[in-house]
């Protein structure tokens, strides 16, 4: 068995990233447990489309469906995907917090598992 490693940075072939994103959400005050998103624009991973996303409360963790339709460039298809996501915090509500010395981090941790829909060769 023969295995080489090459490390090689090719800053040129590397694309920017340079998210652009709108967003409309709908929290009614009669279900102060959901709301509904809307999202379209340019993506962290460089595509271009939207997102409908529905999420649902439990106090601080929340549970999410959401379709996303988006390409990747205006010479391909666009591609559907349907998901779930799941966040939750990682700290206390509440902070005892030390007078001189403080940390700080990404407050909640999330997760999400998404598959292609609506096509023939769904992988």
């Amino acid at each position: 068995m023969n295995s080489r490693y090459i490390y090689a940075p090719y800053p040129d072939l590397v694309n920017p990233r340079d998210p652009r994103i709108a967003s409309w959400r709908y929290a009614p005050e009669r279900f102060p447990f959901y709301h509904a998103e809307l999202q379209a624009g340019k993506f962290w991973s460089g595509d271009k489309g939207y997102i409908f996303m529905q999420r649902f409360w439990h106090g601080d963790t929340s549970v999410a469906l959401y379709i996303r339709r988006s390409r990747m460039s205006e010479t391909v298809p666009r591609v559907s995907f349907a998901g779930f996501q799941i966040q939750f915090p990682l700290s206390l509500r509440s902070h005892g917090g030390l007078r001189y010395l403080g940390l700080r981090g990404t407050n909640q941790w999330s997760y999400s598992a998404e598959s292609k829909i609506l096509e023939k060769d769904n992988r």
